[in-house]
C-alpha cells in the first residue's frame, strides 16, 4: 500500500548532503535478514550526493528484497558503494535466479511482476526507476537467468550525482539567472 501511494503521489525529495556508505550501513542494521542469505557490503568513504535519505532507503529495501525473493534457497547480495567520474554509485547484486531476457525491457513499468498473485505488486521496481530519475540519476540492470551463460544472478547499478557536481550546478545555475 505504501509503494502505491508513493508511486501515486510522487513525493518530492527533500535534498540534504547524505554520505551514501553510512546511509546504506544504517539501512542494513536494521534490515532483518534471513540465515541463508549472506551479505558482503563495502563501502567508500567520502561518497556524498544530495538525496532524499528516506527515499533512497525505499530503494534499497526495493532492490534488497527483490534479491532476497530471487534467492529462496540462499545465496549472497553484493553491496558496493564508490565514485565513478562525477557520480556516487551504490550497486546490488545476488546469487539468484536472474531475469529472463523477455522480462527485462518490462522490469521498471508499473504494476509488471513474475511473482505470483499476492506475493507481489508489481510496483516496487517502478517506484524506484522514479525516484532516481527525481534525483537526477540512473539505475542500470544487468541480468543473467541462463546457467549455461554462467552464473545466474541480477546486478542493480544506481549513479546519482556526486554532491561537487550538484553543487557545482547550482552556482551555474544561479549565475544564469542573474
Amino acid at each position: 500500500v505504501s509503494s502505491l501511494l508513493n508511486f501515486a503521489r510522487k513525493n518530492k525529495p527533500i535534498f540534504k548532503k547524505t554520505d551514501i556508505s553510512l546511509l546504506i550501513e544504517n539501512y542494513l542494521k536494521i534490515f532483518e535478514k534471513k540465515d541463508n542469505i549472506k551479505i558482503d557490503f563495502s563501502g567508500e568513504g567520502n561518497v556524498f550526493s544530495e538525496v532524499d535519505s528516506d527515499q533512497i532507503t525505499q530503494v534499497l529495501s526495493n532492490l534488497v528484497t527483490n534479491a532476497v525473493e530471487a534467492m529462496p534457497g540462499g545465496g549472497t547480495i553484493k553491496i558496493r558503494v564508490y565514485k565513478d567520474g562525477k557520480n556516487s554509485v551504490f550497486s546490488i547484486s545476488d546469487t539468484g535466479c536472474g531475469i529472463k531476457e523477455e522480462n527485462m525491457k518490462k522490469i521498471f513499468e508499473p504494476f509488471f511482476t513474475t511473482k505470483q498473485i499476492g506475493k507481489g505488486t508489481g510496483l516496487g521496481l517502478a517506484v524506484s526507476y522514479g525516484i532516481i530519475k527525481a534525483h537526477k540519476g540512473s539505475i542500470e540492470i544487468k541480468s543473467n537467468a541462463d546457467p549455461n551463460k554462467g552464473p545466474t544472478g541480477t546486478e542493480f547499478i544506481v549513479r546519482l550525482p556526486c554532491l561537487e557536481t550538484a553543487e557545482k550546478s547550482v552556482k551555474t545555475d544561479v549565475l544564469k539567472h542573474i
